[in-house]
């Protein structure tokens, strides 16, 4: 029986191998020969795996020299095999990446979405394998707490990695970045008028203007911490006079407000905000230097206002844990306009990258992702 199962194998012929192997598993499983046969079938079938586990048996309990000498040239041909297996799957993908390129060669970012720890730990191998990284960096790469900005490219190419990553249920999207410019950023300068409508004095792309809009319209607040470096230079404007602060405090403060039916994102930030002009949150204060001492004061108070006015509304604060991740890819931040006059002395990718973020939660929250 032994003989014919050699012969089947000689001939390439696994599926009568199989067969007459059976009887033989039952009857002497331990036989070695018996084990070789069936390390070569697995072997023929390409059941990699499968075919490893029995020639590393052979090799470590085998004592007969002829099958532990086949067993190793089984291996080095599983080792072949898997290579030549691998190098296919690399020259198929650059295939499909190259036709998805070409369908939508448009740039974009992918999104990966926190998830918690012990999904993390069931989908952490599968996203190492996708991405052929080792365990360790996949662990490290999956975010737990807020989204994180993974890759940018054209979409064609990012849109292949989230079908492959939501199929082993790992989250995420994809934005294209130009939608993520077609959404009109209006920094306010103050409120003219809080009741019962809004009405902001605001300044949109070099253009100032006044916009009044009903506060039922906000459907999302989102807020930022955005860091202040040595070096970092703002200017306050009060009475044609320029008054220069530096090192005066760690964070520049910000508050979007969503108005997904007018298209439009409203910007507050705590040292543009004139809060000596329009609705009076907070005392005024007599002098510029009172100004920068009330500061943090009067934006506390405008703030609770909000929270007050939009208290059902949901609030996005995990910024600076995405920021970290963002602000990694620089060249891509250099094409956002981050909307914000600071008047920093030195650029930062920090401002571009509350306008992703900021824009990112506007267009999902509003199912415009993919």
């Amino acid at each position: 029986m032994l003989e014919q199962v050699a012969i089947a194998i000689k001939s390439q012929d696994y599926s009568t191998a199989a067969t007459l192997l059976q009887p033989l598993l039952q009857q002497d499983r331990e036989n070695p020969w018996v084990q070789l046969y069936l390390g070569q079938v697995l072997e023929g079938t390409e059941n990699i795996q499968g075919a490893e586990e029995v020639y590393l048996k052979l090799l470590r309990f085998c004592n007969n020299t002829k099958v532990v000498w086949q067993a190793r040239q089984g291996i080095d041909r599983l080792r072949k095999l898997q290579a030549k297996i691998e190098s296919q799957i690399r020259e198929e993908q650059k295939v499909s990446q190259a036709k998805a390129v070409q369908s939508n060669p448009a740039m974009g970012v992918l999104i990966l979405e926190p998830m918690e720890s012990e999904h993390k730990k069931k989908v952490v191998q599968e996203f190492a394998k996708i991405r052929e990284i080792d365990v360790y960096s996949a662990h490290l790469q999956l975010p737990t707490r807020a989204w994180r900005l993974y890759s940018t490219g054209p979409l064609g190419k990012l849109e292949l990695v989230k079908s492959a990553l939501q199929k082993a249920s790992i989250p995420c999207f994809c934005q294209e970045i130009k939608q993520i410019k077609s959404i009109n950023i209006y920094q306010v300068h103050y409120f003219r008028g809080i009741a019962p409508e809004g009405i902001i004095n605001y300044s949109n792309n070099g253009q100032s203007g006044t916009f009044s809009f009903e506060w039922s319209e906000v459907k999302t607040r989102v807020e930022g911490l955005l860091p202040l470096y040595d070096g970092s230079l703002l200017e306050f404007a009060q009475k044609n006079k320029s008054r220069q602060r530096q090192k005066s405090q760690d964070y520049v403060k910000v508050c979007d407000l969503h108005l997904p039916k007018q298209n439009i994102i409203i910007r507050l930030c705590d040292y543009n905000y004139k809060f000596n002009q329009g609705v009076n949150f907070a005392p005024k204060a007599e002098s510029l230097e009172a100004i920068g001492h009330t500061s943090q004061e009067n934006w506390q108070k405008l703030t609770h206002f909000i929270t007050q006015r939009c208290s059902e509304i949901p609030v996005w604060d995990n910024f600076s844990t995405f920021g970290a991740t963002a602000i990694e890819f620089k060249l891509m931040l250099q094409g956002i306009q981050p909307h914000l006059n600071l008047l920093r002395r030195e650029e930062t990718p920090w401002d571009a990258a509350f306008q992703l973020y900021s824009s990112l939660i506007y267009l999902k929250t509003n199912k415009m992702t993919t």
